[in-house]
């Protein structure tokens, strides 16, 4: 452990470290339908030109009436190493909670790759593909192998404005038929270097969702965004 210690502590000293964080307001429906508060943020730490290391989460929450009618979370943990230019490999832990939306618990490991199609001054393309166990605790314990395929296309307009459209299909190798898709579109606009706004559109399907819960989730969230 000692020895961890003394070789990845100068690494992160000389490391170049950022941040992403942004606090919002989500108006849902779905499982939900209430105006929830969200919290997000993203820490990257590159230790060098190959090798990067994100985590983060995010925490949400909504009440109606003075009741809590929404509650989810994550938490994320990922580590890459990049082989070319375009081409790198990761490995990722992900652990989750929504109680409205049919599970108290997820926990996600996660190997894949990624892959850089498009990466210039205006535009840039990344497709994922990934392989991972997957650990849910619901009303009962579920087991699965998930797969996931994912694209992220940004589009920076100008100085002050860009887009961003998301898409993933996460396949069950164990129960085919409860696989996941998600999309999201975000705008941006630029107020100085390091806060802008931000508008997004967040979907989600499960193909099998626990009883009495909706297949879909829809969220459309305004908030402000710090980037260090």
């Amino acid at each position: 452990m000692l020895k961890f210690l003394l070789f990845i502590l100068p690494a992160i000293c000389f490391a170049k470290i950022g941040n992403e964080s942004e606090v919002g307001l989500n108006i849902v429906s779905g499982n939900t339908r209430q105006s929830i508060y969200n919290l997000k943020t993203l820490n990257t730490i590159q230790l060098n030109i190959e090798d990067t290391i994100k985590f983060g989460g995010h925490y949400s929450y909504g009440s109606a009436r003075k009741m809590r009618q929404a509650e989810n979370w994550d938490l994320n943990a990922r580590a890459e190493r990049k082989i070319t230019h375009a081409l790198s490999l990761y490995v990722s832990q992900i652990l989750l909670g929504d109680n409205f939306g049919g599970f108290d618990w997820r926990s996600i490991s996660e190997v894949g790759e990624s892959y850089i199609a498009i990466n210039n001054k205006t535009s840039s393309l990344v497709g994922e593909l990934g392989l991972g166990y997957a650990h849910e605790q619901a009303p009962k314990k579920l087991d699965y192998i998930l797969g996931r395929i994912s694209a992220n296309y940004t589009h920076i307009f100008n100085e002050k404005a860009s887009a961003n459209i998301g898409v993933s299909y996460i396949p069950n190798f164990i129960v085919a038929k409860d696989y996941f898709l998600n999309a999201q579109l975000s705008t941006n606009t630029y107020l100085t270097e390091t806060f802008s706004t931000k508008i997004s559109f967040q979907g989600k399907f499960r193909g099998a969702p626990p009883s009495k819960k909706l297949r879909y989730d829809q969220a459309i969230m305004a908030a402000v965004v710090a980037k260090f």
